[in-house]
């Protein structure tokens, strides 16, 4: 009996994708629970995932890296200039946005990158946006509303519009990355590696010069970007960020952009499960509805087939 290949499934892909996301989460949570600092805590992330690219991913994918490289030159350059986008830029606003209003507001907008990523995939991939897509994304939404914000309003302040800017960076950078997958073979591991490589060395530089620039923001990231106090939260998270990045690009290797973003929308559920056994946060009987609709959408994303990698109908 022949052993499928779990690999290229893209469900496998994107539930490995969004609980590795959720436990990234879930650490973060604990380390900002225990009193550590954005500053140190962005800081030696930023530095465990840079080596532990340069060390384990980067030598693994080299060889593919210079023949992209050699045979591809304009798209081994969009993928250096995807990843900015998408570690980088889109960094700069979310991590401002996690210090300038609150955790429901940054839970739920961030959700409207699967907005921005079905109309740039629409625009840019041929991924039609159909009504089926449009009922299984307000499906989605009001089932993320929910259960992050309890149903309740959202704050309207600096903040939000900054997380709904990253949403537009995010949104960008997945979909070049698609586009350039759909006309060479280059692999999600190959990106995952020079994502932090690229990545990095912004958030350092975010977290270096944002109290100085908005001194307001100097009690959010601390003053000791080397506190010993969070090593071992910032390895934890080092790890996990690997991860996730690795089977976000898997995921967008073998399947559409739609279905990705869509099927993003899994990771509150998992976030809210884990939070709940291992933070002893709450579980209302309305969050059990939005973590309902938001599966009803999930199903209904598999039964027509916006999984699906070539289709211009899904």
């Amino acid at each position: 009996m022949k052993i499928p290949n779990l690999l290229q499934y893209p469900l496998f892909n994107v539930l490995v994708w969004s609980f590795t996301w959720a436990l990234q989460i879930l650490v973060s949570r604990s380390a900002f629970n225990e009193g550590i600092g954005l500053g140190s805590y962005i800081t030696q992330t930023c530095l465990g995932t840079f080596t532990l690219s340069l060390v384990i991913l980067l030598p693994s994918v080299m060889s593919e890296a210079k023949a992209l490289l050699r045979d591809h030159p304009f798209s081994f350059y969009l993928v250096i200039l995807a990843n900015f986008i998408h570690s980088g830029i889109a960094g700069v606003f979310y991590f401002t946005s996690l210090a300038l209003t609150t955790a429901t507001n940054v839970g739920f907008l961030s959700k409207l990158s699967i907005v921005s990523t079905l109309v740039l995939a629409s625009i840019f991939l041929a991924e039609k946006l159909t009504r089926q897509k449009l009922f299984t994304l307000a499906l989605m939404m009001v089932g993320a509303w929910l259960l992050i914000a309890y149903g309740k309003g959202l704050a309207i302040e600096p903040g939000a519009f900054l997380i709904i800017i990253a949403c537009l960076f995010w949104s960008s950078g997945n979909v070049i990355i698609k586009s350039q997958m759909k006309q060479t073979s280059i692999s999600g591991e190959l990106i995952a590696a020079f994502r932090p490589i690229v990545g990095s060395p912004t958030l350092v530089a975010l977290a270096a010069i944002l109290p100085w620039l908005f001194p307001t923001l100097g009690q959010h990231f601390g003053d000791n970007y080397l506190a010993s106090e969070t090593v071992p939260y910032s390895i934890a998270n080092s790890f996990f960020t690997i991860g996730l990045t690795t089977f976000l690009y898997r995921s967008l290797r073998v399947s559409s952009a739609s279905y990705v973003a869509l099927m993003s929308m899994t990771n509150p559920v998992i976030v809210t499960i884990l939070s709940y056994s291992f933070l002893g946060e709450s579980l209302t009987p309305i969050q059990l509805l939005g973590g309902a609709l938001i599966i009803v959408g999930g199903i209904s994303s598999q039964k027509v087939g916006f999984h699906n990698n070539n289709s211009l109908s899904n």
